[in-house]
């Protein structure tokens, strides 16, 4: 099993009490255990068996056309790991491959001459995302109509693998002011879809070929057109749901110009409206094989399970401003238990930044739900949290997330910092100096947030 927290020694030297260290170390090993299991390797090698002209899937098999050519198209932040079990595990030859991907790639497939990578931005798009979607598109027009397209989908699809309908310092500029706004990741998404040429199941348009979207999912309730913003999956949202996000938030007048003038031509949005015909969708199907709710329940099942701890999980979809999340989590379950107690819980929450953003700090939602918590219980209860990104990055930081326990605020001093850091949304510059981060770097996978809460018995 791989070890991915690479500061592991030095969040345990800051520890001496044995029993804080206990608690410390089996946090520290359910994240690891989280980071195993939700490799896209794992999930892919669960759900799917490769044969000769055919896919098992979940106890369905589908049988190839003996003369179809085949093709894969990954992206998301699993997207290369994703692709290297589909080229170790299938028999089959693949014209085409494209991987975008936010960190860069191995030296397989690298030397695949048959390959085109791309290093794309994340969460804004950079210029390799764009071109990622633009090789997409020649790819996909190519391929005929017994042809087999396999999409690997994960989360941080949605700018990874994008083509705008604006210019792109104008697309730039909207994925800023929504990503500040505090809105939903599914009011985000509603939008990216329809200022995309790709999203919302557009991409469907570019091809007659079979497509086959193999999915991890990123996004509460595993809503499949939420997840990279839906490509390969027919679309509900329509562009007056755009206008009522946009109204909802108040970022109207600071829209880009491209943006309002969309927003005010209904020609334009007929133009780039989502597809709803049913038939464009016949030839295409969408299948998901991991998310926050299996990995949860594993842990669940195995960890608390075999440790004897009594577990309950909160929610896999948990929402909401992250700091004020926190202190929710610390007034609802820290309590007085007989015996230790395990909460888990997923999902994705928010930090609604000032429109303001010069004096912003590193950090990001996670450190921010961890801080907001250890201030609640302070050194006063004995408590201890983990929470991380299961794609290894944090906001604007180089961390994963945070642990946390009664040794994170034991003074006036560090209440007095982590309130400041808190209002600064400097959360990371908190835990870097006072060894609470979790370091693990990209993971290859992205199942949203995950959060283990353990009281020790009274």
């Amino acid at each position: 099993m791989k070890e991915w927290i690479k500061n592991r020694k030095e969040l345990l030297s800051k520890i001496s009490n044995k029993k804080e260290r206990k608690y410390v170390e089996f946090l520290l090993g359910v994240a690891e255990e989280t980071l195993n299991f939700s490799q896209p390797s794992s999930f892919l090698s669960n759900n799917i068996k490769i044969e000769k002209n055919s896919l098992i899937y979940k106890k369905n098999k589908i049988t190839f056309d003996k003369n179809a050519n085949f093709c894969l198209i990954s992206f998301g932040k699993a997207a290369e790991t994703m692709a290297n079990w589909f080229i170790v595990n299938s028999p089959y030859f693949f014209n085409q491959i494209l991987v975008s991907s936010p960190d860069e790639t191995s030296d397989k497939i690298k030397e695949m001459s048959n390959c085109h990578f791309f290093k794309g931005g994340h969460p804004i798009p950079n210029d390799e995302s764009i071109n990622s979607a633009k090789k997409a598109i020649k790819i996909l027009s190519k391929l005929k109509q017994e042809d087999v397209c396999f999409f690997l989908i994960s989360g941080g699809g949605s700018s990874l693998f994008e083509l705008p309908i604006i210019k792109m310092n104008s697309y730039v500029k909207l994925m800023k002011l929504l990503l500040s706004s505090g809105a939903t990741i599914h009011e985000i998404n509603t939008i990216r879809k329809h200022f995309s040429q790709i999203k919302g199941g557009k991409i469907v348009n570019y091809t007659s070929a079979n497509i086959y979207s193999f999915i991890i999912s990123d996004v509460p309730g595993n809503d499949p057109t939420n997840i990279a913003s839906g490509p390969t999956v027919m679309d509900t949202t329509t562009w007056e749901d755009c206008k009522r996000i946009i109204r909802k938030y108040k970022i109207e007048k600071r829209l880009p110009k491209e943006a309002k003038e969309i927003l005010q031509n209904r020609q334009k949005q007929k133009k780039h409206e989502t597809p709803k015909n049913k038939e464009k969708f016949n030839k295409v199907n969408n299948i998901l094989i991991g998310s926050n709710q299996i990995v949860i329940d594993h842990l669940k099942e195995k960890i608390l399970k075999q440790n004897d701890i009594k577990g309950k999980i909160i929610s896999y979809n948990i929402e909401g401003e992250a700091a004020k999340v926190g202190k929710w989590l610390a007034k609802k379950y820290v309590k007085k238990y007989p015996q230790e107690r395990a909460f888990l819980w997923g999902g994705e929450t928010t930090v609604k930044l000032p429109k303001e953003t010069a004096n912003i700090g590193k950090g990001g939602r996670n450190q921010e739900l961890a801080l907001s918590f250890a201030l609640k219980i302070r050194n006063n209860k004995k408590a201890y949290l983990i929470e991380f990104g299961t794609d290894g990055i944090d906001g604007n930081s180089d961390a994963a997330g945070a642990i946390v326990g009664p040794f994170t605020i034991d003074s006036k001093l560090r209440k007095k910092q982590a309130k400041e850091s808190l209002k600064k949304h400097d959360t990371n510059s908190f835990f870097h100096k006072h060894k609470g981060e979790i370091i693990t770097g990209y993971t290859g996978t992205n199942v949203m947030d995950i959060g283990i809460l353990i009281i020790p018995e009274d």
